[in-house]
């Protein structure tokens, strides 16, 4: 018997077509992931860089890369010194999640000018030199007979020098330490000031009616500014138009018009001799060291006469500390002399010292002691004060802010004058 063969089934052509749909959809998710992270990568890179700042050295090659939120990013100031590759992170900023703050490596800061101090030593016929802080010495140059006040140009070059006893002036220079020059004057020079532009030097002699004039392009003399009397100590006003000098033979003061080299004004008050004059830093006021010439220390006079520069009149008798003597000066010794200083120092030959004075109240601060006969006083590059000691052969360095003695330095025989300036 035979059975008919059955009909085979129908192809699962359903099943196939899900598969493939399935497998297809697979790669394209496959595909799109791929194309999400790609993207996301890139974009993550450039947000990344966009972010980064680039320190660069001089010559412009990166030094680093540092990824910080651009909130934490800092603007930084450099000093003028400063270079970038000098920035530093404050530690483990980024790890704690702190703000990132570039800070600057702290320089030193640049040392102060090294003084130069030059003293006129009367006994030895020379001018001391010293250098530094503290003060070495150097060398000693020879000048005229009995070196006495020091006189130094504005431009520090060269250093004027009274040879009270040879009728002379010496010229050196402060860079060579040599005599460039010996110039003859009057009988017994005894100050000098230098004018404004350098282009002359006045004398005063003690034993002649006149004040000298150097030409100092040539070094040579030219007509001198005659008087009626021998003149001690000058000074230029500010604006270097006058010269007001100390006289001798009726004590008292000359007022000269520097243009003209005529007198126009004399002013006599000191009964006991007007020694040397100072214009007030602000160049409004005269004041006037009253014992200049005396027989005895009995004789000494601790009155400075204070003088309203514009009128000329006396706006004060003030006594200060016990003998003053001199101060510092513009056009002498005082090239780094504070133009907006409150204060005036004073040496104070009976104080054995120096005194502090204001310019405001003219009334006395403070007085450091510095040793016997404290003559003339000069400011250093550095803002230290300089005071030469007659009778101890010695000069001192104060420290004038902190008001302390700081060094005593031993000298030849007998120093008077002292000048200091930036060493070359």
């Amino acid at each position: 018997m035979s059975f008919p063969t059955p009909n085979p089934p129908p192809p699962r052509r359903g099943l196939f077509y899900i598969a493939g749909l399935a497998l297809l959809l697979c790669a394209l998710l496959f595909a799109a992931g791929g194309f999400f992270a790609l993207t996301q990568k890139r974009a993550g890179s450039l947000a990344e860089n966009s972010l980064t700042p680039s320190v660069l050295s001089p010559t412009g090659t990166a030094l680093r890369h540092t990824s910080v939120p651009t909130a934490a990013i800092t603007s930084v100031q450099l000093a003028p010194n400063d270079t970038p590759d000098r920035l530093t992170e404050t530690p483990d900023a980024r790890q704690k999640g702190k703000t990132f703050v570039p800070t600057v490596t702290p320089r030193p800061s640049p040392s102060l000018p090294k003084p130069r101090i030059f003293v006129a030593v009367e006994r030895s016929n020379t001018v001391e030199v010293y250098d530094g802080e503290p003060p070495n010495f150097v060398t000693s140059i020879a000048v005229g007979i009995f070196p006495h006040n020091l006189s130094v140009s504005n431009d520090g070059r060269y250093l004027g020098v009274d040879d009270r006893h040879s009728d002379q002036i010496s010229i050196v220079d402060t860079r060579a330490l040599t005599e460039v020059a010996r110039i003859h004057v009057g009988h017994q020079p005894h100050d000098l000031s230098w004018a404004p532009d350098d282009k002359r030097l006045y004398v005063t002699q003690e034993r002649d009616d006149f004040i000298s004039v150097i030409d100092t392009t040539k070094w040579e003399t030219l007509a001198p500014i005659y008087l009626d009397s021998p003149t001690h100590d000058l000074t230029i006003s500010p604006d270097g138009r006058e010269i007001w000098a100390t006289t001798i033979r009726y004590r008292g003061l000359l007022i000269i018009d520097r243009r003209t080299e005529q007198v126009i004004e004399r002013l006599a008050y000191f009964p006991h001799g007007s020694h040397d004059a100072y214009f007030s830093p602000d160049g409004r006021e005269v004041w006037v060291t009253s014992s200049g010439f005396i027989e005895n220390e009995s004789q000494a006079d601790a009155n400075v006469v204070i003088f309203d520069a514009a009128t000329r009149a006396i706006k004060k008798i003030v006594p200060m500390g016990e003998y003053p003597f001199h101060s510092v000066k513009r056009y002498r010794d005082g090239l780094f002399l504070p133009s907006n200083s409150k204060e005036l120092w004073f040496s104070d030959r009976g104080l054995g010292g120096v005194i502090l004075v204001s310019t405001d109240t003219h009334q006395v601060l403070d007085s450091i002691k510095t040793g016997r006969a404290p003559f003339h006083l000069s400011f250093g590059p550095n803002g230290l004060l300089y005071v030469a000691n007659h009778d101890d052969w010695t000069f001192s360095v104060i420290d004038p802010m902190k008001r302390q003695l700081l060094h005593t330095v031993p000298t030849g025989p007998d120093p008077h004058g002292i000048v200091v300036i930036a060493a070359p």
